[in-house]
């Protein structure tokens, strides 16, 4: 009879530590981890991502942060794609740049990005990155606004400087 009960309680430990750890595919919250599995959206805040089995995580690809703020909903890399003129970064990424009102989301919480990116394996060098957004008007030409999280701001550049591009996803 000891025997049976112990049974049982190790596999409702491990259903458990199973659900909790499935508790966090839901709806997305600000700074969860968005991953796809199987061609499907699921979201992780860090102690959910902790609780996954490694057999599970290796079935999933990071997507990036979420952001969830004042309106805005996006997933934000965890990665870069280097380096480049903003005319290359429309060229290679004309729908997945963030626009410029993202970029004040991202700078507006700025130390919480930059940690959960850290937190979930993602790179975190802090240099600034384009936006979809560009800043033409009668007197700045051929400009394009840039988001600098290492210094909270948004602020317009030259076409021409080849800072980072970071890339942004839907929520599903």
């Amino acid at each position: 009879m000891k025997t049976i009960f112990s049974l049982y309680a190790v596999i409702f430990f491990l259903f458990a530590g199973f659900a909790n750890a499935m508790a966090d595919d839901r709806e997305p919250q600000n700074l969860d981890l968005a991953v796809e599995r199987g061609g499907k959206q699921y979201y992780y805040s860090q102690a959910g991502w902790e609780a996954l089995p490694d057999a599970q995580k290796n079935e999933c690809r990071k997507l990036g942060v979420v952001i969830r703020s004042r309106g805005a909903s996006f997933i934000l890399s965890l990665t870069t794609e280097g380096c480049m003129t903003w005319t290359e970064a429309m060229e290679r990424f004309p729908r997945s740049l963030p626009t410029k009102v993202m970029g004040e989301e991202i700078v507006h919480q700025a130390n919480a990005v930059r940690n959960a990116i850290k937190v979930f394996g993602g790179e975190n060098e802090g240099s600034a990155f384009w936006t979809c957004s560009s800043a033409d008007s009668p007197s700045v030409n051929d400009c394009a606004w840039i988001i600098a999280p290492g210094i909270a701001r948004v602020f317009y550049e030259s076409i021409t400087i080849t800072p980072n591009v970071r890339l942004v996803y839907p929520l599903e």
